[in-house]
């Protein structure tokens, strides 16, 4: 019941997040991206973390505040966690989040141009899955929050296509920063923390 009762939550989490981001194009400018992220987690646990590829995608909304400085909300699937190892058990843990970034863009040139990004990152944790060879996947329900905050900064590069077009690619880092363990036994902590490529198409 819990899993279908989360489940229903970031579903309409997702729909209003969506439903926000078409309205607000109407506004500003629409962007499509996709790309790769290295995840892991961090903070003060006796487990040694590693490492692990994941995937990103989804879609965003740009409004202009000042001639080189825009406001931008996205709505990404995210996959962040991390992975044990190298060792005889060695465990991926994917942690499947429906990530909300509210940032500011500032650029350097009108048109093509290089840019900064930074701001904050609401990611709502969809589910919390640890595979390991050869066994069956284990589902770590209730083993972290519901709701990870974090802070985003980056930069990235635009390139004018065309009029109102712009083919762009973007580095990310994002740091969480809250204790995501439930149960935190003798002060142990555990962060997200990911650094993301994105590429996408801007119109």
């Amino acid at each position: 019941m819990r899993a279908k009762s989360l489940n229903t939550r970031m579903k309409k989490f997702a729909l209003i997040s969506l439903l926000f981001l078409i309205g607000s194009s109407l506004y500003g400018d629409f962007k499509i991206m996709g790309g790769l992220n290295l995840s892991n987690y961090s903070g003060d646990e006796n487990t040694i973390w590693s490492y692990k590829m994941g995937l990103q995608g989804g879609f965003g909304i740009e409004i202009d505040m000042t001639y080189r400085t825009l406001f931008e909300v996205d709505l990404l699937f995210f996959q962040k966690g991390s992975r044990t190892g190298p060792s005889i058990r060695e465990e991926r843990h994917v942690l499947n989040t429906m990530s909300v970034p509210v940032l500011l863009r500032s650029k350097l040139f009108h048109g093509t141009s290089p840019y900064v990004v930074g701001g904050v990152e609401f990611a709502g944790i969809i589910s919390n899955i640890m595979y390991q060879k050869e066994e069956e996947p284990v589902d770590l329900e209730g083993t972290l929050k519901r709701l990870d905050i974090g802070v985003v900064f980056g930069a990235g590069f635009e390139m004018e296509l065309k009029e109102q077009l712009f083919l762009f690619i973007e580095v990310r880092s994002h740091l969480g920063q809250k204790n995501l363990l439930v149960l935190p036994n003798e002060g142990l902590v555990r962060k997200t923390t990911a650094f993301v490529l994105l590429i996408g198409i801007r119109s």
